[in-house]
């Protein structure tokens, strides 16, 4: 250790943290580097020994400085390779181990020989040429000659966008008398042309081999030394034609899968379009528009909430149901006001009465969400504008919230608000939506590894129709004729409830009414402006002797004794709150959302 200098794990951690800012401040960008082949030709000279002699032309497309590369050809340890070369557009190169750009190294073992060379490329293409020479390549039998040769290895990381082999023999021979095939990706061609061949293959996926093999008259190559005593042609045949077959199987797979998932985007949006226009069109109401002066119907406001937002139960409903059990006698309501020593704080203490006939179980159920029994006379629980729910109580409303749904849900079921057979066609859409994304999913992994041309275009296409399918089978739920129905007539209640203030006075109902009125009004999101207009219609003495509203006239309620409406909103606005605090995932509070009621 340096005397004077105390330990680096003993530096305080804000110094660690600043260093190593200023580290990253001042070191250079990593940036990624790649490459692609644009372009690969390979000229490939048959000689009359036997020999072959290979001409590379590979061009490379740089993304980011390189300084090297290296081709590794595989031979077997008796095969000799000579005349080793190696260029680039600016001409040929040294052979030197010093590193330099413009030369290059030959490196030889058991397993083949390695070619490295050096230059300098940044950002740009260059093509480069290896030119090499390897005796006794071709084999000579009783009855043909054969050139068999892997002229691209599967080792190549990259791919290539252009390939194209072309095979020279040592005699001008017809194109007759030669027979060609390639193996490889099942989208390359192979042909024999006059006095040679040519294997083409575009888009070679990385590590994916090409490879040839020619037959042609065994008088071509009178001086190869490679001899075996065999009449090959029926077994070579026999070998090519089976493989031949597997890959027409091959194939036939692959366009079958193509066709398939090409068809599949369409399908599904098809499929989608018939399942709406069947069972996702909502049916022709049948009562006229226009206000509705009166409820339309009789159920609670928790199951209108239920047919409003089409099958949904929100916190909303579970607020417009306290009211509503307030203003049918089942709890009493007090208001008071507490001064702290910086802020005022509200507080509304609800009291179970002792009226227990007439309830539906999902008003049983909030009476014990927040008493812990539905039968629990005299039992008070206080909700504080700034505190929000008792512990007990709120605790209970988390938890017990979703049964609460489910018993609302459940008493809507009976009115038959929706078509249940398009709900069915909602879960169908859906199931198969899903299915058919991965499945198409799958069919990614499955193009990959059969290199299958365009298969990955016609799968990402799948994807998405099927993603819309999945995404759009809400869509295809509808409300039933009584849902569609309903709907229209509370429609033209909550038309009413907005604009009842410029209507003349002997057209309102009779103020007896609102607070129910008001109730209703929760759900449907508009009580704030109904409280606004009743303020301005009816006089503050009118509503403090009304006897629906006197309940909220409590003397040190918000806004006093004279205002009833000040205290219901007031009420509605905390008991929201707390609410949406304890039935949200996230624990957070605060006022009704678009379409819920707030204040």
């Amino acid at each position: 250790m340096t005397p004077g200098r105390r330990p680096f794990l003993r530096v305080p951690f804000l110094r660690v943290l600043i260093l190593a800012l200023l580290v990253l401040a001042v070191a250079p960008p990593v940036v990624a580097k790649s490459f692609i082949f644009t372009r690969v030709a390979v000229d490939a000279s048959v000689g009359q020994e036997g020999s072959l002699g290979l001409t590379e032309a590979r061009t490379y497309a740089f993304d980011g400085s390189f300084t090297w590369a290296t081709r590794r050809v595989p031979l077997p340890r008796a095969q000799r390779i000579h005349s080793i070369r190696v260029a680039d557009e600016r001409g040929p190169y040294v052979q030197s181990a010093s590193g330099e750009p413009g030369t290059f190294t030959v490196r030889r073992d058991d397993e083949g020989v390695g070619i490295r060379w050096n230059f300098r490329a940044s950002d740009e293409s260059k093509t480069f040429t290896l030119a090499y020479v390897i005796e006794d390549v071709v084999t000579v039998y009783d009855d043909v000659a054969e050139l068999y040769w892997k002229f691209i290895g599967p080792d190549w990381d990259e791919p290539s966008r252009d390939v194209v082999v072309t095979v020279r023999l040592p005699a001008r021979i017809p194109a007759s008398q030669i027979r060609v095939w390639g193996h490889g990706p099942l989208h390359g061609e192979a042909r024999p042309v006059a006095a040679g061949a040519v294997l083409t293959v575009r888009d070679l996926p990385a590590r994916t081999m090409v490879e040839g093999r020619i037959l042609f008259p065994r008088e071509a190559v009178p001086g190869a030394r490679n001899r075996k005593a065999e009449v090959a042609l029926p077994r070579i045949l026999r070998e090519e034609g089976a493989w031949a077959a597997q890959a027409n199987r091959t194939r036939l797979f692959q366009r079958v899968l193509l066709m398939g998932f090409s068809a599949l985007p369409i399908l599904a949006i098809g499929g989608w379009l018939i399942l709406y226009v069947i069972y996702g069109r909502e049916p022709i109401p049948r009562p006229p528009e226009g206000y509705y002066r009166e409820l339309p119907a009789e159920y609670s406001p928790a199951e209108l909430g239920v047919l409003w937002r089409f099958g949904s139960v929100q916190p909303a409903d579970f607020v417009a149901t306290i009211l509503d059990l307030v203003r049918r006698g089942y709890m009493k309501v007090e208001t008071a006001t507490e001064q702290g020593l910086i802020f005022r704080d509200e507080t509304y203490t609800l009291e179970r009465t002792g009226k227990h006939d007439g309830l539906g179980p999902s008003e049983a159920e909030a009476l014990a969400i927040l008493f812990g029994s539905s039968r629990a006379e005299g039992e008070r629980v206080t909700i504080s504008r700034r505190k929000g729910l008792p512990a007990e109580a709120k605790q209970r409303m988390t938890t017990r919230f979703s049964t609460w749904q489910g018993s609302v849900k459940r008493a809507a079921r009976a009115h038959r608000f929706f078509d249940e057979t398009s709900f069915r066609m909602r879960w169908v859409a859906l199931v198969v939506g899903l299915m058919g994304f991965l499945g198409a999913i799958a069919t990614l992994g499955v193009g990959a590894a059969l290199n299958v041309p365009g298969l990955t275009g016609v799968a990402i296409a799948s994807c998405v129709g099927c993603l819309a399918l999945t995404a759009g089978s809400g869509a295809v739920m509808r409300r039933s004729q009584r849902g569609a129905d309903d709907l229209r007539r509370w429609q033209g209640f909550r038309q009413f409830l907005l604009d009842f203030s410029e209507m003349p006075r002997a057209e309102l109902p009779l103020l007896t009414l609102w607070e129910q009125y008001l109730v209703y009004a929760v759900p449907l999101g508009v009580a704030h402006r109904v409280v606004e207009q009743l303020k301005q219609i009816y006089p503050a003495e009118a509503l403090v002797q009304s006897p629906t509203l006197h309940m909220w006239s409590s003397p040190a309620g918000r806004g006093g004794g004279g205002d009833p409406l000040g205290a219901f909103s007031a009420f509605t606005t905390a008991f929201s709150a707390v609410t949406s605090s304890a039935t949200s995932p996230s624990g957070g509070g605060g006022g009704f959302s678009g379409g819920g009621g707030g204040f």
